[in-house]
């Protein structure tokens, strides 16, 4: 859990100038480690800066004084002088100078003493008693009561520090955060919502309140990363947790960012990725093995959504035993190998397809097309040749969207333009293509040609964006459709994330590789989890067409 700074108190910067005819100014920051007892003091001058002699008086109440220092300041002007303050009481006054300079500024500042600190620890505790803890010691601790002051129940504040295990009234560490976690829990009881939990997580004195069990997503942790509903939707759930003490905080924002992520995916995809997020960080105990094996892995995908998990045990339970009736079901996946009854002919045998070279040609016609490509010149031939064809098309503005996903609908419709396949008398009866949906008729064709299959049966997650291994699939379907065999290399050798690859698609991914037509994200690992953009789509669908010799008027 990240260590909340609440124990080392830091004064705002203090920038005094002293004089109206003096330009110098003396900057000051004070760190009061209540633990240790030490007190930290820097200075800094910013004009005149080398050699002023600084001074640091620091009194006690009595005015007797408790720590003197005196020195120079470096080349850059700053000065620095640390102790460990001994003194009985607990209220002390600053005093930093530059006579030279004419520069004085003065503070007042509170810390805990040793006896102090010895009647925390004898304190009982009860609810009582860490009230009184809190009532006689706080503003020694330089505690923030912002937040508390606007609770209802404050003396809730009081009964949850008694029952948090994690307080030892030794530790002023763990008194001081006990005390913030026990002002989050009761805020969040009296007022559960997104903005209040936000309002606390960007809140560095309650940083004790935290996302770093939370598993790490594409840049950032995925509870950072969930959309604003599911946000809510994970928070409602922390703030209603009965907790025992501040430590479940993180672990249940963790638990519940995992829960509530599968309870509302929007589609099977989402599955698998965060899952493994999870086993990676070693929060969930489950193993992908059978899970790749899978003919249709889509159904145990689908199997963990929109359900209530109590705890990581039922979502390993719920993840066993949806693997397992996933293998008793025939594969019906869009990315699967079984199904369609192609014809796959000897044919014409052409060498395996190299990467094409940009050639100036597609480079001007991309251009004049086109205002965002210039960062995507590895794909300006197939571009162009697929745009020239009619087959993709730009968005409609001047601009391709190169780095944006496909989705299963829209690669419904580069296959049916470029098999030039007829739409007319073609039927399907996916729930999510209805007869009056714009994608109805090129999900209708490929269906019927054997190119693309529903996740279900009556289920085609037509909005779902593509990843590598359902498109690595279709290309060999694709390969295979027109009856040409391609020379393979013998040994393509073994990407190291195999192990990843569904069984559905394990043959698609090998003979792309073989054949040079798509190969793996890295020199080493195929990502199959990856979505598929539309210069990456363009740029794959190319090498087939040029490979099995693609003729445009047939």
């Amino acid at each position: 859990m990240k260590k909340r700074i609440g124990v080392i108190t830091t004064f705002a910067t203090l920038i005094l100038c002293m004089s109206a005819s003096a330009e110098s100014v003396l900057e000051k920051t004070l760190t009061v480690d209540q633990t240790t007892n030490t007190v930290e003091v820097s200075v800094k001058v910013t004009e005149n800066a080398g050699g002023a002699a600084v001074t640091g008086l620091v009194k006690n109440a009595e005015d007797a004084i408790v720590y003197a220092a005196q020195g120079f300041t470096d080349e850059n002007g700053e000065f620095s002088f640390s102790y460990i303050n001994k003194d009985a009481n607990g209220n002390y006054d600053l005093t930093v100078a530059a006579p030279r300079l004419g520069l004085f500024a003065s503070e007042h500042f509170q810390m805990l003493t040793n006896s102090m600190k010895e009647t925390i620890a004898d304190s009982e505790k009860t609810s009582a008693g860490m009230q009184s803890v809190i009532e006689n010691y706080g503003e020694y601790m330089n505690l923030d009561m912002t937040e508390f002051a606007t609770l209802e129940k404050p003396g809730e504040v009081y009964a949850f520090m008694a029952k948090d295990a994690m307080i030892d009234l030794d530790d002023i560490d763990s008194v001081m955060d006990g005390f913030y976690g026990a002002v989050i829990v009761r805020s969040l009881a009296e007022n559960p919502s997104n903005a209040q939990y936000q309002a606390f997580l960007g809140d560095e004195t309650y940083s004790i309140l935290n996302t770093d069990l939370v598993p790490i997503g594409k840049e950032d942790d995925l509870f950072t990363e969930a959309s604003d509903s599911l946000k809510a939707g994970i928070l409602a759930q922390v703030a209603s947790y009965p907790y025992k003490s501040v430590s479940e905080l993180s672990q249940m924002l963790a638990f519940y960012t995992l829960e509530q992520s599968l309870k509302n995916a929007a589609q099977w995809t989402e599955v698998k990725p965060i899952l493994k997020k999870y086993q990676e960080a070693e929060l969930l105990d489950i193993d992908f093995k059978e899970y790749n094996k899978l003919a249709s892995p889509q159904k145990a995908d689908a199997a963990m959504m929109k359900k209530d998990f109590a705890d990581y045990a039922a979502i390993e339970t719920a993840f066993e035993k949806a693997v397992e009736a996933a293998k008793q079901k025939k594969n019906t996946s869009s990315g699967g190998g079984g199904g369609g009854g192609y014809n796959i002919g000897s044919g014409i045998v052409v060498e395996a397809v190299k990467v094409p070279e940009p050639v100036e040609k597609a480079n001007e016609t991309v251009k004049k097309l086109f205002t965002d490509m210039e960062n995507h010149l590895w794909a300006n031939e197939a571009v162009s040749y697929l745009v020239e064809q009619e087959i993709i098309s730009g968005m409609g503005d001047g601009t391709f969207a190169p780095d944006k996903g496909l989705t299963r609908e829209e690669i419904s419709t580069i296959l049916v333009r470029t098999r030039k396949i007829a739409t007319e008398g073609k039927a399907s009866a996916f729930i999510d293509v209805p007869q009056d949906k714009w994608s109805y008729p090129y999900v209708s064709a490929v269906f019927a040609e054997g190119l693309m299959v529903g996740v279900s049966e009556d289920m085609f997650n037509a909005t779902t964006q593509i990843n590598r291994f359902e498109y690595a699939a279709i290309m060999k379907r694709l390969v295979d459709l027109y009856g040409v065999t391609l020379v393979e290399n013998n040994n393509p050798g073994e990407y190291q994330d195999a192990e990843e690859i569904p069984e559905w698609a394990y043959e698609s991914v090998r003979y792309l590789k073989a054949t040079g037509l798509m190969l793996g994200n890295t020199a080493d690992t195929f990502d199959g989890d990856l979505i598929v953009t539309r210069a990456y789509a363009c740029d794959i669908l190319y090498r087939v067409l040029t490979a099995i010799g693609y003729n445009a008027e047939v």
